[in-house]
């Protein structure tokens, strides 16, 4: 039976419209019934710099009765924070999407109201030691405590901290009150080279780690040949090949689940009308709740 917890806040994560303003975010997550926009810091940044205000954002989200909940994400809480290696064009938008001053990051968010950031290692494999990589996690959590909110760490197959026991060690170690996980369906299974050691981890963990949970399926891609192309078929959660209720149920069980929302990609995704997509993204968010046993 799942223990008794807080109402699970849902989220629109709207990296497929990234390219989008704003107000166009707020309105896919107003249309899909979310409670919630995860906003990235560069994201604010464009908006201010389009001519709208802080106030306006507020304003504009109020009006649709959506908050900002996430800063996502940022990466310059640790010396090296973007990758180097690889594909030089990805490359060179994770740079531009990360290209913000942590300090200032947290301060819009803060402007915002917004209440979780989410700390990633954009950095290449074996380009920080574990030392390194512990303090600068201690370090950002402690400053986005200063300012109201909680740390998050994401784990990105990609980089420096690739898959969720790699998250977990440096989340248990610094042991900062608060933080916790971003579970994203696609990268716990579809990039981890252990996935039944990965739910084993999972299944163990202590009741009071915080999740909150990105929601993607694996479409057939590249049939699984090639990890980074993949990222272009992450599907709406049960139109693809993952377990996700698997991943799901033990932290819905034991009341650890923060927030849980799509984040998709594809240019079929990215086809859709707003209002289109942004119903379809409410509708599978509702199935993977009632899948693993709850609901929003």
């Amino acid at each position: 039976m799942a223990k008794a917890h807080m109402a699970v806040q849902t989220v629109f994560w709207p990296s497929c419209i990234m390219d989008r303003p704003v107000f166009d975010q707020l309105a896919v997550a107003a249309a899909g019934g979310f409670d919630a926009l995860a906003i990235a810091p560069m994201a604010i940044k464009n908006a201010l710099a389009s001519g709208l205000s802080l106030r306006d954002l507020r304003e504009r989200a109020q009006e649709l009765g959506v908050i900002f909940s996430h800063l996502d994400g940022i990466s310059g809480w640790l010396p090296a924070w973007h990758p180097i290696e690889g594909d030089p064009a990805f490359n060179d938008y994770i740079r531009q999407r990360f290209n913000i001053d942590t300090q200032e990051a947290l301060d819009l968010g803060a402007e915002l109201d917004i209440a979780a950031i989410v700390a990633v290692g954009a950095f290449d494999r074996g380009m920080l030691d574990r030392e390194t990589v512990l303090r600068g996690f201690a370090d950002i959590c402690a400053a986005a405590q200063t300012r109201g909110m909680r740390t998050a760490l994401e784990f990105i197959p990609f980089w420096g901290i690739p898959e969720f026991v790699d998250a977990w060690d440096i989340v248990s170690t610094v042991g900062h009150v608060g933080s916790g996980l971003v579970l994203d369906t696609w990268h716990m299974q579809r990039g981890s080279t252990d996935f039944a050691r990965d739910l084993a981890c999972l299944d163990a963990m202590p009741d009071d780690c915080p999740f909150d949970i990105q929601l993607a399926d694996a479409l057939p891609g590249t049939a699984w040949k090639e990890l980074l192309p993949d990222t272009n078929y992450r599907g709406f959660p049960g139109d693809g090949s993952l377990d996700i209720a698997r991943m799901v149920s033990p932290v819905v069980g034991r009341g650890a689940l923060l927030s849980i929302g799509p984040e998709v990609f594809g240019e079929a995704v990215s086809a859709l009308p707003l209002e289109a997509l942004g119903r379809r993204s409410g509708e599978t968010t509702q199935r993977a709740l009632a899948d693993a046993g709850a609901n929003a």
